[in-house]
């Protein structure tokens, strides 16, 4: 999409652009691509009516470009205040994985994997009987899954299965940030991992485990909630979906 960035600039502008440079072009017109769905010709287009790129040489006609560029990116807060061009710095656009997994609609795990201590639980029959055909592996651990498969991010959409005993992990008040007022939520853990691919979720960048970790002792879970619920003298605000979706696959964990 942003191929030959570089000799394009030098070509229509006149100007050659350091990788530095470079970096912080392509990062803003990608981004103002696919914000308003726009080619890079129609940028190319509002620079030359915009930016009075030939009124400048050097330094100047990049910052010129850049200017222009925020202007469009970012138009509220370019029409309240003043962007300094020389203190705004953009990440480099990265290429997508080439081993980057589709999500399906319709789930399926492509293994199941469970321990030891729930082996006869619920879930597991659950998963036995929604798919008969996934292979469902008994380990001692979660973790022993990367001892021998090694962790990388073009793994975390794959459609692979934990299911766990949870510990200690149950009904929990919300950590917040340090040295700030508590929001006073409380978050009930049904799972670790998301079967969706929402390029707005935290999850994108928070999680380091591949696959989804679903607890199967839920019962534990009831336990807790009912001995907190014991010592509540006012109501108190439950969320189930810090690290997850908890309903995306409720058709299986019910």
């Amino acid at each position: 999409m942003l191929d030959n960035l570089k000799e394009n600039l030098q070509q229509k502008f006149g100007f050659s652009p350091n990788k530095n440079q470079l970096r912080d072009t392509e990062r803003l017109i990608f981004e103002i691509m696919r914000r308003e769905s726009c080619s890079i010709n129609e940028i190319f287009s509002y620079l030359r009516n915009e930016s009075n790129v030939e009124r400048y040489g050097g330094r100047n006609k990049f910052f010129a470009i850049k200017k222009s560029l925020l202007a469009r990116r970012y138009p509220l807060t370019y029409a309240n205040e003043t962007i300094d061009t020389k203190k705004i710095f953009l990440n480099q656009v990265h290429a997508p994985l080439t081993d980057n997994m589709a999500v399906n609609s319709d789930f399926k795990p492509s293994k199941v994997f469970v321990e030891k201590e729930v082996k006869n639980s619920y879930l597991v029959r659950n998963f036995h009987k929604k798919f008969p055909d996934v292979t469902i592996e008994e380990i001692s651990h979660y973790s022993d899954y990367l001892k021998n498969n090694k962790f990388n991010v073009s793994k975390l959409k794959q459609p692979i299965i934990f299911l766990i005993k949870e510990k200690w992990d149950f009904l929990k008040s919300c950590p917040c940030t340090k040295v700030h007022l508590s929001c006073g939520y409380w978050i009930l853990n049904l799972g670790f991992g998301c079967p969706f691919d929402c390029s707005y979720c935290f999850l994108q960048c928070y999680a380091n485990f591949p696959g989804i970790i679903l607890p199967a002792n839920i019962e534990d879970f009831f336990t807790e909630f009912d001995a907190v619920y014991k010592k509540l003298k006012k109501p108190i605000r439950i969320g189930t979906g810090e690290f997850c979706d908890s309903l995306a696959l409720d058709e299986i964990t019910e």
